[in-house]
């Protein structure tokens, strides 16, 4: 539906951190941590930024057969330890590719890596290629002391090789302008860094009307019915909340694929970490995928992509 599935591929951290290995640090037990989000454990970056997690998950993909045919690379994050050079540019760099490609990183959080595919349809042209990164070290944003944040995050990086094709391509976005209910501030004027802070509450009621309202309105958009649809690929926030969805559109809480159980909450990477597995289990090609992305701001975007 406008763009192809190529090739995917992600990398992660190799130190696992389990809800057993918190309980020392934080006053939450395992059965606690996993009734109320699905998380049983996170990979946490010990010693690899932003740059290289998203590097390493680039140089995965395939792209030898196509990579004179790359003409724009999107990455997502919210956590790259540069402003400039952006983070696409050192993958532009990395990978060696052709000098008239389009790379810019977008920050929209959670909802980056689906805003970026949205984004790279309308800079490419009909045959053409482009990659779309969604790479995030959140440990360094987490307050540790703090159970309701600190439970949740993981890091790790997905990207998509994806083709434009002549189909038309829908999307559903928005933006309702909040700035409380998820935020990451920084330094302050005490030149202290003001780290993640997050209202669940909000975020899950938000979460809960916003999935299901965004997909009716991207099959509205595409003419299609949700029989149509194989998978439903969201941002893996928590599992309760694609559990409400599922019960809310009426579908099989299969459909809503999710990895969140071992991965945790990796905000911009989470889409593209979900679609190298199911990838990896041969449950892409041919299929067409509603991917949603909801996030900080508060925002959201929807698209369908064929894989």
């Amino acid at each position: 539906m406008g763009l192809k599935i190529v090739s995917t591929s992600s990398y992660l951290p190799d130190n696992l951190v389990s809800n057993i290995d918190l309980e020392s640090k934080l006053d939450t037990n395992d059965e606690w941590i996993h009734k109320r989000t699905g998380i049983k454990n996170r990979h946490i970056s010990l010693d690899e930024d932003t740059t290289i997690l998203g590097v390493k998950a680039c140089k995965k993909l395939a792209i030898s057969g196509v990579k004179n045919k790359i003409r724009a690379v999107i990455c997502a994050t919210s956590t790259s330890e540069s402003i400039m050079p952006n983070l696409a540019s050192i993958v532009h760099r990395e990978l060696d590719l052709d000098e008239n490609c389009f790379s810019m990183d977008i920050n929209m959080a959670c909802s980056g890596f689906v805003a970026g595919l949205t984004t790279i349809e309308g800079l490419l042209k009909e045959g053409e290629y482009g990659i779309v990164l969604g790479a995030e070290v959140l440990s360094k944003m987490v307050n540790w002391d703090d159970r309701t944040t600190a439970i949740l995050f993981g890091d790790g990086a997905g990207a998509l090789l994806v083709e434009k094709t002549s189909e038309t391509m829908y999307s559903d976005f928005g933006t309702i302008g909040d700035t409380g209910s998820l935020e990451y501030g920084g330094l302050n004027l005490d030149r202290e860094v003001s780290l993640l802070k997050m209202d669940g509450r909000e975020v899950y009621k938000f979460a809960v009307d916003t999935i299901p309202k965004s997909i009716n309105k991207l099959l509205k958009k595409s003419d299609l019915v949700l029989e149509d649809i194989d998978y439903i690929v969201s941002h893996q926030a928590n599992k309760r909340i694609l559990e409400k969805s599922s019960k809310t559109l009426k579908i099989p809480e299969e459909k809503f694929y999710s990895n969140i159980e071992q991965m945790g909450n990796t905000s911009s990477a989470s889409v593209p970490l979900v679609l190298d597995e199911m990838n990896e289990k041969n449950m892409l090609k041919g299929k067409k995928i509603i991917l949603i992305g909801f996030g900080a701001g508060l925002t959201w975007v929807s698209t369908i992509l064929t894989g």
